[in-house]
């Protein structure tokens, strides 16, 4: 998988990214982040091993 360079034109239109977080807290209600970013050339994702992997993570408390 190649992520093209990001792009922006008027008349043609645009490539963008962005990395969106979801922090869920059942006690006071969900949380949503997002964060615009900019790829600067061609990225190959196929030769970075970690890019297959799913990330997601999850921490539980309880309180008393």
């Amino acid at each position: 998988m190649y992520l093209p360079a990001s792009f922006e034109d008027q008349p043609y239109g645009r490539v963008q990214y962005f990395a969106k977080v979801v922090v869920e807290r059942p006690w006071k209600g969900a949380v949503e982040i997002s964060r615009h970013f900019t790829v600067l050339g061609m990225l190959d994702l196929n030769t970075d091993a970690d890019a297959k992997v799913r990330l997601e993570n999850q921490s539980t408390r309880y309180m008393s």
